[in-house]
This record gives C-alpha cells, sequence and structure tokens, in this order.
C-alpha cells in the first residue's frame, strides 16, 4: 500500500516514521512503516458488561498536540484510536449488551481548564505588586514566559497559549490571576513600620 502512493506522499510519510523505515534497497529485514512495540492495548474482548474507562493525559502533551495511539480490542472488531486532544468521551460498542466509553480527561496541577481556555492564579505579596519589575510563570510546555508588572490586580492574559480547538485550530487564551497574599511573618515586630506607612509618618 505504501508503495502504491505518490512520491510526495510517501516522502511526508518516511519523515514522520523515519525512525522506522526502511529503504528496501537497503538490506536489512524490517520494512515495517510504524513500529507498534510501545503501543499500548485496551482489550475488552471478555467484557460483557457497559463499562467507562477513564484516561488520563497531563497538561503538556494536551498543549504540544501530542499524538497518542491506543489499540482497542472488542469482540468481534480492533480499532488504532489516534488521541489527538483530551477533555471527552468515546462510546464504542463491543457486543450487543456491552458498550464501552472512554473517557479522556487532562490533568492540572497549576492551571484550570475551561474548553481551550487556560486558568492561573500567581500568588504574590506587597513586595512583589511594588518592586518586582516582572513576573514569571510556568508553561504548561514547561517554559519559562516573563511579563511586565503593571501594579495592578487585573487579569493578564496571553492570547493563543491555551490549548488547540481542534475544530478551529485556534488556541484559546491563557488568563493570570493575581493573588495578593498579604500574610506577614511575625507581624508584631512590623507593627511600628506598618503603622508609619499607612499612616504617612
Amino acid at each position: 500500500m505504501y508503495q502504491s502512493l505518490p512520491q510526495h506522499i510517501r516522502q511526508k510519510f518516511k519523515h514522520k516514521f523515519k525512525k522506522y523505515y526502511h529503504d528496501r534497497n537497503e538490506k536489512k529485514t524490517n520494512y515495517s512503516l510504524i513500529h507498534t512495540k510501545n503501543l499500548k492495548y485496551i482489550d475488552v474482548s471478555q467484557v460483557t458488561g457497559s463499562f467507562e474507562i477513564h484516561l488520563k493525559r497531563n497538561l503538556k502533551d494536551v498543549f504540544l498536540n501530542l499524538c497518542k495511539e491506543i489499540i482497542f480490542t472488542t469482540q468481534k472488531n480492533s480499532y488504532h484510536l489516534f488521541i489527538t486532544h483530551s477533555d471527552y468521551s468515546i462510546s464504542i460498542l463491543n457486543h450487543t449488551n456491552s458498550m464501552i466509553t472512554l473517557s479522556i480527561e487532562t490533568l492540572s496541577d497549576q492551571y484550570h481548564i475551561n474548553q481551550y481556555d487556560l486558568y492561573l492564579t500567581q500568588k504574590i505579596n506587597l513586595y512583589h505588586y511594588y518592586f518586582k519589575d516582572h513576573f514569571e510563570i510556568i508553561l504548561p510546555d514547561q517554559k519559562s514566559y516573563h511579563y511586565k508588572n503593571q501594579n495592578q490586580l487585573n487579569t493578564y492574559t496571553l492570547h493563543n497559549y491555551g490549548l488547540r480547538n481542534p475544530k478551529t485550530n485556534c488556541r484559546g487564551n491563557l488568563y493570570i490571576y493575581h493573588e495578593l497574599n498579604l500574610t506577614v511573618p511575625n507581624i508584631q515586630h512590623y507593627q511600628k513600620d506598618i503603622y508609619k506607612i499607612f499612616n504617612n509618618y
């Protein structure tokens, strides 16, 4: 089937799967285009009832649009599932009395997800608020991002830094909320200084 494809399509396949591709002109025994050794399998061929299977994806993989591949085997068919996004469900008929639902969910400790938008709470104190020039956050792809301190608690918006919408191929936004922490350790020690600051003398 591969050899019947047009040359420019074959080049794209070779580039995508170059790790596993072997030229027929070379004296090698493995001519597989896709290597399946590390693929994950879900076998429900012996399941008699209806079940829901929860699959978890980390936010970095979803943010980078990394494709996950799973072989899903029912009583009559095998499906090769390419999971390119998250936060949705797929229902697959196993047999007459068995429906299997795959629920795919994104895991994140810091970010809150609302469809394709991301929300992050940035905790700051008074020193940060008044004297720090820039704030730093770690994006879902683990890269750092610096943005200017505007000395206000309004939401800071990073356009097109959310998750990709597979229907429109556009990204959502990243909204950063500043949460001011007024807790001061050993505040009694600074009582006179605080009094002077807020009473103008």
